[in-house]
């Protein structure tokens, strides 16, 4: 993992939160969107690996509402 890398994964991890902290839920497609509008070439991946930190660290919530949907709450 690169130091740039390592750095874009912070700065998404706390674009979901700032995100999350106004809408408090939101499902996956709207806030993929909306972290694509600040980072065009943003992973899915990324996005996976920050959502996975920050649930693991008790900041959010992820839960499945369709096979394919994912709803994401903010919790604190």
């Amino acid at each position: 993992m690169s130091i740039r890398s390592m750095w874009r994964t912070s700065n998404i991890k706390d674009v979901i939160v700032e995100l999350l902290r106004r809408k408090k839920t939101m499902k996956d497609s709207e806030l993929l969107k909306a972290i694509k509008m600040m980072y065009k070439d943003v992973s899915s991946r990324e996005i996976n690996k920050a959502l996975m930190y920050l649930e693991l660290n008790g900041l959010i919530r992820v839960s499945r509402m369709k096979k394919t949907t994912r709803n994401i709450e903010f919790i604190s």
